[in-house]
């Protein structure tokens, strides 16, 4: 059974900066950014959904996402599954 959100509730869109590594000076470097649309932001959560979040891909910690609102850097990945079955439902993403 495949679980759905509404999705009038995915208002939000981000930019994605993926955390490449530290250079010599200690400073984070990352790849260009692509444009994540489709998502639930509340607080310090981005809430993802593989049914709409385009593109839906491997986020990963120490990136950088970038909304109207300002930049933060993605502390926790929260990866969320339907029930029953090992299918990948959602993703929250904890920011700092």
């Amino acid at each position: 059974m495949a679980l759905r959100v509404n999705p009038r509730l995915l208002v939000h869109s981000f930019e994605y900066h993926e955390f490449v590594k530290t250079d010599k000076w200690s400073k984070p470097t990352y790849q260009e950014p692509i444009t994540v649309k489709n998502v639930r932001i509340d607080g310090n959560i981005a809430f993802c959904y593989a049914s709409d979040t385009t593109p839906f891909i491997d986020f990963k910690r120490k990136s950088k996402i970038v909304t109207p609102n300002g930049s933060y850097l993605i502390d926790k990945i929260v990866n969320v599954n339907e029930p029953f079955t090992d299918k990948l439902w959602s993703v929250e993403l904890e920011l700092i």
